[in-house]
């Protein structure tokens, strides 16, 4: 005999009620924090990286604001000047005579994409023999042609920064080379004091910039005390705090996330 009305639904209901059962719960409770061994790795190993650079870029902000403050101190007198300690970055006036003709020119200085030489050479002082750049002068590409330089008698209360010697990256001083057939004129990569003595014959107590030196009728002055500006590293610190938030975001919600 069929089944009648009521049976099928008897059998509808009890069917439903088992599939319910055996179907899987849905929860919209959010889960335990589980985020996953791989995801513990990746931000232990990431978060205290860009923090960390952060504040060495904050760091490096600081030391870019006292060097500026350096470049704006007063104009230290000379013959006062502590040269066993010499106090880099701050300015001075220099008076002096170019104790010999012989000049240094430092190889690979570029400017607005032009190449040539910074011009390198030492003023005989009250205190001492201090070697000075007097600027920017542009070269021949063919390398064995070198520009001619004619350097003033000397300086009067001419404004120098104090700076560290130039060096390479690459090159050290012993890749120095005079010009060939002439000894008054040196390509160099680089100097130090105790090379510049060796070959000049003098003690030399330092480096320095002279600020004016286009006005003086010599190439422009191509140095900075540093590439980067103290708005630059501050920059720089927030993109890297910036990172070490969103990844700790990122590490909270995949941790909290919601159970399917």
């Amino acid at each position: 005999r069929a089944p009648d009305k009521d049976t099928n639904i008897a059998i509808t209901n009890i069917t439903s009620m088992t599939l319910n059962m055996d179907a899987p719960k849905h929860s919209n409770q959010p889960g335990r924090f589980q985020p996953g061994l791989w995801l513990w790795v990746f931000t232990a190993c990431l978060l205290p990286l860009f923090i960390v650079l952060g504040g060495w870029q904050l760091t490096r902000a600081a030391d870019k604001a006292q060097l500026l403050d350096l470049g704006e101190a007063e104009v230290l007198i000379f013959d006062q000047i502590d040269w066993q300690a010499i106090p880099l970055y701050r300015d001075v006036l220099v008076t002096g005579q170019f104790s010999q003709p012989m000049v240094f020119l430092l190889d690979n200085q570029t400017l607005a994409g032009q190449f040539g030489y910074e011009i390198w050479s030492v003023v005989n002082t009250s205190a001492g023999h201090l070697a000075v750049s007097l600027g920017w002068l542009a070269g021949d590409y063919d390398r064995s042609q070198l520009p001619l330089i004619k350097l003033p008698v000397g300086l009067s209360a001419g404004r120098v920064t104090l700076r560290p010697a130039p060096k390479n990256a690459l090159f050290d001083v012993d890749s120095n080379l005079a010009q060939p057939g002439a000894t008054d004129r040196w390509v160099v990569q680089g100097l130090t004091t105790d090379w510049l003595e060796a070959h000049l014959g003098v003690p030399v107590i330092g480096f320095g910039q002279l600020i004016d030196s286009a006005e003086q009728g010599l190439g422009p002055n191509i140095w900075q005390p540093s590439v980067m500006t103290r708005a630059k590293h501050l920059a720089y610190a927030i993109q890297w705090f910036s990172m070490a938030v969103v990844l700790l975001c990122m590490f909270l919600y995949a941790g909290f996330k919601k159970n399917n």
